[in-house]
């Protein structure tokens, strides 16, 4: 149990760090919507961490992301999860 609590934490702990070292309000918001999407989600429900643990997976998640696909994604999946507006969307940008 105490092993679990601490890799969880090292886990966190970097997250932080690598949310911190991101400023491009972009990736932010990139971040923020995977985030609400993966709070939804049935395998989650319960978890009295799953806020947490889906920010963190939004922030890994689009470190490495460009401004341009960034921009692109927070587009196109503010549609989500209406896949007709989204491909609409995905139509108008391209």
């Amino acid at each position: 149990m105490m092993r679990s609590a601490i890799v969880l934490a090292v886990f966190f702990a970097s997250c932080v760090a690598s949310a911190s070292a991101q400023t491009s309000a972009v990736h932010a918001e990139a971040a923020r919507m995977l985030a609400q999407a993966c709070v939804t989600a049935p395998s989650l429900a319960g978890r009295p961490n799953a806020q947490a643990m889906c920010q963190c997976a939004g922030e890994v998640t689009v470190q490495d992301g460009s401004e341009r696909q960034l921009t692109l994604f927070t587009r196109v999946f503010a549609h989500y999860p209406d896949q007709d507006a989204a491909r609409d969307e995905l139509r108008r940008m391209m």
